[in-house]
């Protein structure tokens, strides 16, 4: 019942293997280069406004990315779409890496 309006960023989260983690974090890439990065390369493409010439963020800020570590062997990934509608999350950590 949204369609043709326009939601207002926010979090996103988003699962990465064990594996995947391992890999970052050896790169040297913690959480906050992690959502930076995300957060600078990633949006939502709104071809039906015309003044919008670039992607729309995705979240409101880098902090509002969230990966979660999760899952067994294998790289792989996946993205975990939220309602729209202004809800935040609750999170906290179980474990650090």
């Amino acid at each position: 019942a949204s369609a043709g309006r326009r939601r207002e960023p926010g979090e996103q989260f988003f699962l990465l293997s064990p594996e995947l983690a391992e890999k970052i974090c050896k790169h040297g890439w913690d959480l906050a280069r992690i959502q930076d990065y995300l957060f600078s390369a990633s949006g939502v493409s709104m071809p039906e406004i015309a003044e919008f010439s670039r992607l729309c963020p995705a979240a409101r800020k880098p902090e509002d990315i969230h990966p979660i570590v999760t899952g067994g062997a294998g790289v792989k990934m996946s993205y975990l779409p939220l309602w729209g509608g202004g809800t935040f999350s609750v999170t906290r950590i179980v474990a650090a890496l």
